[in-house]
């Protein structure tokens, strides 16, 4: 066996001395599963001295960085080194059912967030689907679907999206422009707001007083995502401004 193996096997032992410590003055109960059975073994002290052990072996890897152990040193047994390894083994053995279970505590938490927004995700994404599918062949049901994406999240840029262009089929511009505006101060970047919120500004009834606005969205959007200004040449909702020499400049820079 060579010396940084006897070094980690010292920190072990360390860890485990500091763990059965931990079990004499605070007894708990620990039970192994065998293998191949339903039955457990209930382990005792040796449950608080692995646990030790492990936890030392951890802390000390935290450690190490931290305090500048020498491992070189310990592998010649330096006596101060070892002093330090063990003293390091046998705090962090008889804290380390706390820290483990503590971290544990954590890592679960999170994991069980991290699945919850993954099934959330998964739940919205498949009203979107069914939204988008519903759009042109029954808008009606396709805004229950896009409301029961908003129902649990009331700032979805794509329900949102989705929403309002059931509303511009339905002449409901006024409200049309509402949505994408919510969606454009949630997502200063979302070129596709932009670009259909000119869409509608310059369809709505107040299209002519709004050119200004219909213009700057225009321009946001084609900044964010250059190949609009090819959609906006031939898009019917843009016909009354084809000819408009600032529409021309917006959409052949």
């Amino acid at each position: 066996m060579n010396a940084i193996a006897i070094v980690f096997l010292i920190i072990l032992l360390s860890g485990a001395v500091g763990g059965f410590v931990f079990a004499v003055l605070y007894p708990s109960s620990h039970r192994i599963k065998l293998p191949f059975s339903i039955r457990t073994l209930e382990i005792g002290f040796l449950g608080d001295a692995l646990i030790g052990a492990a936890a030392s072996i951890a802390v000390y890897l935290i450690a190490r960085e931290m305090f500048k152990f020498d491992l070189a040193a310990l592998s010649r047994f330096q006596l101060q080194s070892l002093i330090q390894a063990i003293g390091l083994g046998v705090i962090s053995g008889f804290a380390g059912r706390n820290v483990l279970f503590r971290l544990s505590g954590m890592l679960f938490e999170k994991l069980s967030l991290a699945e919850e927004r993954l099934k959330r995700n998964e739940k919205l994404d498949a009203c979107l689907r069914r939204a988008r599918f519903l759009l042109d062949k029954n808008p009606d049901k396709a805004l229950v679907f896009y409301d029961s994406v908003l129902a649990e999240d009331a700032d979805h840029p794509d329900a949102l999206i989705g929403k309002a262009k059931i509303y511009r089929r339905k002449r409901q511009y006024e409200e049309a422009i509402r949505l994408l505006t919510r969606v454009i101060e949630k997502n200063p970047d979302y070129e596709r707001a932009y670009y259909n919120r000119a869409c509608y500004r310059n369809n709505s009834t107040k299209g002519s007083q709004s050119r200004g606005e219909v213009l700057d969205d225009l321009r946001h959007a084609v900044r964010l995502y250059p190949d609009y200004k090819w959609y906006a040449r031939d898009d019917k909702d843009f016909k009354n401004l084809w000819e408009d020499e600032d529409f021309k400049k917006i959409t052949r820079e």
